[in-house]
């Protein structure tokens, strides 16, 4: 089984990273597949004024792959 650890955080390497590391080693030592997804490491950026005005729309550019290469990920996982 594999099992994916996804940390949003404002720091690459922050408390949230050095958490779910931890957690993940523990898995890995029961005989777990893990990986490990760090949005600091993607173009993530917050709504600044939100109406919903973009609700129903699709995203583009480099946030648009980003958002994919996460979704692709989680895909090869169970849990």
């Amino acid at each position: 089984m594999k099992v994916a650890g996804v940390v949003f955080s404002a720091r690459k390497t922050g408390n949230g990273f050095a958490c779910m590391r931890y957690c993940l080693d523990k898995l890995e030592e029961e005989g777990f597949k893990t990986m490990l997804v760090n949005a600091f490491d993607y173009e993530i950026k917050p709504c600044s004024h939100c109406n919903y005005e973009c609700y129903g729309q699709e995203i583009r550019g480099k946030r648009e792959e980003d958002f994919k290469a996460i979704g692709e990920e989680r895909l090869h996982t169970h849990v």
